[in-house]
């Protein structure tokens, strides 16, 4: 099971990372589910345009939930997720709370050895550059790949994964993979 979360707050987007990672992970040939924790339940209005399948029956399960962690089916998602994704915009304020937002999963799951940042929104080309130095301020793992500012994801909510372009599934599935690659190496070294 991975889990996305949110920094603390709403407005990144993580509801359509999730939707678009479990899309891309499906694409790629993963058993993908969708777990929709989140209250608003946004991502279940949408999981028919992605064509996804709602539950918890997939080998990977993408649980979309509050962007609050005073939530309390957030809090045990947190608990009993093997992967913990923060979703975060490059803003100087979601920083900060993603930093807070972190620490306050270290101390649900008791560490955050299985968590990790994934970017969205990013508009730039120079995001990779100081990776070293995320990775420090976050006190985990930054993903190496991100989400780009790109009209085609947000439009994906009614159209789902085949109305985005190619480049932007590339993106998405590179994304995907990276998280993939890393759920793979974890079970392949429980064994």
């Amino acid at each position: 099971m991975i889990i996305t979360m949110a920094n603390g707050k709403g407005g990144v987007g993580k509801t359509l990372v999730s939707l678009i990672l479990a899309s891309a992970l499906k694409k790629s040939g993963a058993s993908v589910s969708l777990s929709d924790r989140d209250p608003q339940r946004s991502a279940s209005g949408a999981a028919e345009a992605f064509e996804l399948e709602l539950g918890e029956g997939g080998d990977i399960v993408i649980v979309d939930t509050a962007p609050w962690l005073d939530h309390e089916p957030t809090q045990a998602g947190i608990r009993d997720a093997d992967k913990v994704i923060v979703v975060t915009t490059p803003s100087p304020s979601d920083f900060a709370r993603t930093v807070h937002s972190i620490k306050t999963i270290g101390d649900i799951r008791g560490g955050v050895d299985e968590v990790f940042v994934a970017f969205n929104r990013i508009q730039n080309n120079s995001f990779g550059r100081d990776r070293a130095l995320l990775n420090d301020a976050f006190g985990c793992r930054v993903f190496d790949k991100c989400l780009r500012s790109r009209t085609a994801y947000e439009q994906s909510m009614l159209g789902g994964w085949k109305s985005l372009n190619r480049v932007a599934q590339n993106e998405a599935t590179e994304l995907a993979l990276a998280i993939l690659a890393n759920v793979s190496s974890k079970k392949k070294s429980s064994k």
